[in-house]
């Protein structure tokens, strides 16, 4: 294994072998779906009453959250979740909603 610094560009002008491979570009559908956790608006309720560390977040767009959201949650529109936040850290529990 050999490494160059400059990446695959340089490893190209060094003149290196390069392989190129014709790939399937197709896949098969995936059967994974994910088992997303849901919480009650009671639950919600009680944990907020009983002292829980939570932070409500609302994730729909800007304009939705405008128009209503829950008292106390925070606006990040999904296309914003992509990076985490450290800031949550301090949380005992994060909870999403986008309806």
């Amino acid at each position: 294994m050999t490494t160059i610094e400059g990446g695959f560009r340089a490893w190209k002008e060094a003149g290196y072998p390069i392989e190129e491979l014709e790939l399937d570009a197709e896949l098969p559908p995936s059967e994974y779906l994910p088992e997303i956790p849901r919480i009650s608006v009671r639950a919600v309720k009680a944990r907020l009453d009983e002292g829980v560390n939570v932070i409500i977040i609302d994730s729909r767009h800007q304009h939705s959250y405008d128009e209503a959201h829950i008292p106390g949650a925070i606006s990040i529109p999904l296309d914003d979740m992509v990076e985490p936040y450290d800031e949550f850290e301090n949380y005992d529990e994060i909870i999403t909603y986008c309806t």
